[in-house]
């Protein structure tokens, strides 16, 4: 997929210092509803961050909308995901890819 119209939002998540950067895309509520990161639920997501479902409200990674209500059904999610972790699996129905982050560039990062 062509993230290009996204490189925006990507180099805002890159100063969040995390290392791995994810494309995720759902139907459904605004929170990814079965989608986990590390094998923890997301439990919501507020303020830029991803907590974790359950007790002690972990931070699994921080987020950028980039689609909120869109598509045809009006009920389609897009966000992009910064997080240490590697293991990032989306909600039923929905995908997850991983977003290289090339630097160089006229001065901004480069999204594949």
């Amino acid at each position: 997929m062509d993230n290009t119209k996204y490189v925006d939002l990507i180099n805002a998540l890159r100063s969040d210092a995390q290392k791995n950067t994810f494309r995720m895309e759902w139907e459904g509520d605004k929170t990814p509803r079965g989608a986990t990161i590390n094998g923890t639920k997301i439990g919501w997501l507020k303020n830029r961050m991803i907590i974790g479902d359950g007790d002690g409200s972990l931070q699994l990674g921080t987020y950028i909308r980039a689609v909120e209500f869109g598509g045809g059904s009006e009920r389609t999610h897009i966000i992009f995901i910064s997080t240490d972790y590697e293991d990032v699996i989306p909600p039923p129905g929905g995908k997850v890819e991983k977003i290289i982050i090339e630097k160089g560039g006229r001065g901004g990062a480069g999204a594949k």
